[in-house]
């Protein structure tokens, strides 16, 4: 059960970037990867309450060397 109280079932692409604080581009990514899941309605796509909140739970597997830092 999650421990993050959502106002709302379902968001929009727009809505999700919002919440998770990235970009349009970085969120298509991640959906493009497997670690965002969303659901499409017609031409529209929009993410669950319950799939913004594995995003966020999910550990991040960060690569050395990636934005500037060189690793020892």
């Amino acid at each position: 059960m999650s421990s993050y109280t959502h106002a709302k079932m379902r968001y929009t692409v727009d809505e999700a970037c919002n919440l998770l604080s990235l970009g349009r581009t970085k969120f298509y990514e991640e959906c493009a990867a497997g670690r965002i899941e969303f659901i499409k309605v017609g031409r529209r796509r929009y993410v669950t309450a319950e799939a913004l909140d594995a995003h966020v739970t999910r550990p991040s597997a960060s690569t050395p060397g990636k934005h500037g830092h060189k690793g020892s």
